[in-house]
C-alpha cells in the first residue's frame, strides 16, 4: 500500500484541506479525530505534554471556517490515541494524531504499519531520531539542525481498505516538544491559507520537515513540584522549512 496515495487519490498538501471532501461517509458527514498522545502504552517514553494542544483551536476553527465554507458537514472529536485503537475508530475516522510514537499509540501504530514506506519517519517509531529518505539527512537531538524538529506528514489511512471507506491521516510530531508544536503552527497555516505545501526534495510527497525558533523568555520558568526532571516548556516564536 502506498502510503501516499488513498484509493486511487493521490495525496497532496497543495490539495488540503479540500481533499476531506474525498472521506465524506455514507451519510455525508466527514468525520475527524483529533488524537492526543497519552503515554499510557507498552514502549512509550513519557507522558502527553500540554504543549501539544498548541494551535489546534486555530486548525479547528479553519478546518470548520473551510466547511462552512464548502457547505459539508464536518465533525471534529477530540480522543486521548488509547481510546482510539479499536476497529470503529480506526476505519470510520480521518486522524491528526499529535506526538512522535513516543507518546501517541496511533503515531506508533502508523509508523509501524508503514515502515520504511514512509520517506521521512521516526527511527525507530519511539525514537527521537528523524530519517529523511528524500534529503539523506538525519535528524537527531544533540546534533544541528537536529534539535527542535518536526514533521508533517500527510497520510493514507490504512486501516480503512474498504473503496468505500476513504479516510487519511494527518501525523504532525517532532522529536522534542517544540518540533510538534512547529508542526502544527505549520497545519494551522495550510488550514487557514487553503493549502500547503510538500517535500521540497521531492514536491510528490506530502511529507515536510520544520524547525521551531523558541521564543525568548525573559526569566526561567519554575519546575512543577513533584515532575522528576526538566522539560523545555516553550512556544515557536516562529518555524523553518528544513525540507
Amino acid at each position: 500500500m502506498d502510503p501516499y496515495e488513498m484509493g486511487g487519490i493521490k495525496l497532496d498538501f497543495e490539495n488540503f484541506p479540500d481533499i476531506l471532501k474525498e472521506t465524506k461517509d455514507e451519510k455525508g458527514k466527514i468525520k475527524i479525530a483529533i488524537v492526543f498522545g497519552s503515554g499510557r502504552f507498552a514502549g512509550a517514553n513519557h507522558i502527553g505534554y500540554i504543549t501539544d494542544a498548541l494551535f489546534v483551536p486555530e486548525i479547528v476553527i479553519g478546518l470548520n471556517y473551510w466547511a462552512i465554507k464548502n457547505r459539508c458537514d464536518l465533525i471534529i472529536e477530540s480522543h486521548l490515541d488509547i481510546d482510539c485503537d479499536n476497529q470503529e475508530y480506526l476505519t470510520e475516522y480521518n486522524f491528526i494524531s499529535i506526538g512522535s510514537g513516543r507518546v501517541n499509540k496511533v503515531s506508533k501504530m502508523v509508523q509501524d504499519y508503514f515502515g520504511k514506506g514512509l520517506k521521512v519517519r521516526f527511527v525507530p517509531p519511539n525514537a527521537p531520531t528523524i530519517v529523511s529518505d528524500l534529503s539523506g539527512f538525519v535528524y537527531t537531538i544533540g546534533i544541528a539542525p537536529g534539535e527542535r524538529v518536526g514533521i508533517l506528514t500527510l497520510l493514507c489511512n490504512p486501516w480503512a481498505k474498504d473503496e468505500s471507506k476513504k479516510r487519511l491521516i494527518v501525523l504532525a510530531a517532532g522529536n522534542f516538544p517544540l518540533g510538534t508544536i512547529a508542526a502544527l503552527q505549520m497545519l494551522a497555516h495550510f488550514v487557514k491559507e487553503g493549502r500547503g505545501r510538500n517535500n521540497m526534495y521531492n514536491p510528490q510527497i506530502p511529507a515536510i520537515v520544520c524547525q521551531g525558533i523558541c521564543k525568548s523568555y525573559n526569566k526561567d520558568i519554575p519546575l512543577a513540584q513533584g515532575v522528576g526532571r526538566a522539560i523545555e516548556i516553550c512556544s515557536t516564536q516562529s518555524v523553518i522549512f528544513l525540507e
